[in-house]
């Protein structure tokens, strides 16, 4: 059983991720990716809002439904906002993070992609986490609308991400600088 923990958090043995230079408490980046990760999931597929009449739509909605409402009308301007920030941005971020954390070995080509993409993802959350607050606001103040248990599940993962970004910057920088040294 610890072995499947062990495998579990910093990825497989054989190889040299940056889940291998992880210690105390940064060994459970991986197992916080994967609660982010979920909790986006219930986010985006369960009812997050229920609204009166706020730019034509009505009733119980999940993201998904919100982006189908929303394509129905015509209004492809929200379609694509609500879907590259409610859905494209954090789905994004969090396979860069899990890539970094589990399957690209640090002298690959890939890992040294994939890193500045943390970067930029770890400097602008704040993005998400504003329009995140935005649609608080406007579902409840200005749609007359009730937020829904669902919705604050997207809110929890935009914070996870925001830590498991920070620690996964510090251990990149920490790598880079003992490669520097040696």
């Amino acid at each position: 059983m610890k072995e499947v923990l062990n495998t579990f958090m910093i990825g497989m043995a054989h190889r040299n991720t940056i889940a291998k230079y992880a210690v105390g408490g940064d060994r459970y980046v991986g197992l916080l990716l994967v609660l982010a990760a979920a909790m986006l999931g219930m986010g985006i597929f369960m009812p997050i809002a229920t609204v009166e009449d706020y730019r034509g739509l009505t009733g119980t909605l999940s993201v998904l439904d919100a982006v189908k409402a929303l394509y129905g009308q015509q209004d492809m301007g929200g379609v694509i906002v609500l879907f590259l920030v409610g859905i494209l941005w954090p789905v994004l971020s969090l396979a860069v993070a899990f890539d970094l954390w589990y399957k690209h070995p640090i002298q690959e080509a890939k890992f040294l992609k994939n890193a500045p993409r943390i970067r930029f993802f770890g400097s602008v959350w704040f993005v998400l986490a504003v329009l995140v607050g935005g649609f608080i606001y406007q579902v409840q103040f200005e749609a007359g609308g009730k937020v829904h248990l669902p919705f604050y599940f997207i809110l929890l993962s935009v914070i996870l991400q925001k830590l498991c970004f920070t620690r996964i910057q510090l251990l990149l920088n920490r790598i880079q600088f003992e490669e520097v040294d040696e």
